[in-house]
């Protein structure tokens, strides 16, 4: 059977997925960790390296094979000339904005810039985890089973949206992002 790996940065981003997929709590030692038959979903804390590492350890410790899924679900902040609040997008290139070095994936027609604080730029999307996941996760998945699923928050502001609206933001796009898990 074919599992699903979900690496979130913020419980308030996990929330309706968790309960939507009746997920329980298995673990909340290093990360918390939370599974139903099939789908396991960790939460990881902002930033690249908190991805990266919370990415290496689910994998390893639940056992993935190259042919399972892993997915990145989160927020992402974005231009407000060309995306709306709210709107979904699967990742298939990330920009890493430290070292400058460029990812492609193989699915999805967007790109994001990847930094390791939020920014004030003006960019089409960016966010500051997907660099570290993508790193840890192509050291155990196939690559064309790695996906990166983006949701517009806010419009590149100093303030991190409040978790009510992150909260609505998933909900709103529920079953879309259920497409991408199965």
């Amino acid at each position: 059977m074919v599992k699903s790996f979900i690496v979130i940065a913020l419980k308030t981003e996990a929330n309706s997925i968790i309960n939507h997929f009746d997920l329980v709590q298995i673990e909340d030692k290093y990360f918390d960790i939370y599974k139903n038959e099939n789908i396991f979903l960790i939460i990881s804390k902002m930033g690249v390296i908190n991805s990266a590492v919370a990415t290496t350890y689910l994998l390893t410790k639940y056992k993935s094979k190259k042919e399972d899924k892993v997915i990145n679900i989160g927020i992402c902040g974005s231009n407000r000339d060309n995306y709306n609040i709210g709107d979904i997008f699967l990742i298939n290139k990330i920009v890493d904005m430290n070292s400058k070095k460029v990812f492609h994936l193989e699915n999805g027609n967007y790109s994001i810039s990847c930094y390791e604080k939020p920014q004030l730029v003006k960019t089409d999307f960016a966010d500051m985890e997907s660099v570290g996941f993508y790193m840890s996760a192509k050291k155990f998945i196939d690559k064309k089973n790695i996906f990166i699923v983006k949701i517009v928050s806010d419009y590149m502001c100093e303030k991190i949206p409040s978790s009510k609206f992150i909260d609505e933001l998933f909900q709103k796009q529920l079953q879309k992002i259920e497409s991408f898990i199965r």
